[in-house]
């Protein structure tokens, strides 16, 4: 059973979320159960302008903390068993989050769908999770076109030392795209520090 603040909210049929509270040292095969998740894998080399990240998990979370986040995403023909990649974002959030932006297609399409994943940092350490997507085809008269009404979805990762995985279905293009997202923290003086 999942915890009553692991909530998803979503329009449109097309979207299955997979949520689940994540309690092993991989972000991609979460098990369901209490938080406690050792520490996020930060990006080698980190990405430009990024604060420097010190990843305190599985240690509990200070008041005032910084929280630090890792991503795993990719896409697959629905149907088929799923992958993991990691994504290079910078760990570090700030209050307004961060925008990660996805294209999703087969390797025969010159048309891409697109999904962009909003990851908002919340007071208790975890991350609200919101998602849109919008599919795209090629057509005989126009080469790539906006195919069905946008895709949006919400979920969120419970605390810090915690993780959560989306699935968004895509039912035209039978593309799914699936996330892990993993949730950590650092002492607000680390990314202090970084400032000159």
């Amino acid at each position: 059973m999942m915890p009553n603040s692991a909530r998803a909210a979503v329009s449109a049929g097309a979207i299955v979320l997979l949520l689940a509270i994540g309690c092993s040292r991989s972000p991609t095969q979460p098990e369901v159960g209490t938080c406690g998740v050792g520490p996020i894998t930060v990006p080698r080399p980190a990405p430009a302008a990024c604060a420097p990240a010190a990843p305190m998990c599985p240690l509990p979370r200070p008041t005032g903390a910084t929280t630090l986040v890792a991503m795993v995403a990719c896409d697959f023909e629905t149907g088929t068993p799923p992958c993991a990649t990691p994504v290079s974002i910078c760990p570090v959030l700030t209050p307004a989050g961060i925008d990660v932006p996805f294209r999703v297609s087969d390797s025969d399409s010159i048309c891409s769908s697109s999904i962009t994943v909003h990851l908002q940092p919340t007071a208790s350490g975890g991350i609200d999770i919101d998602w849109r997507a919008q599919e795209r085809i090629s057509t005989p008269q126009i080469q790539c076109s906006s195919a069905g009404a946008e895709i949006l979805g919400h979920g969120s990762v419970d605390g810090p030392c915690c993780s959560a995985t989306i699935e968004v279905t895509l039912p035209t293009t039978r593309r799914t795209f699936r996330a892990t997202v993993q949730t950590d923290w650092q002492n607000s003086s680390v990314a202090q520090s970084a400032v000159p």
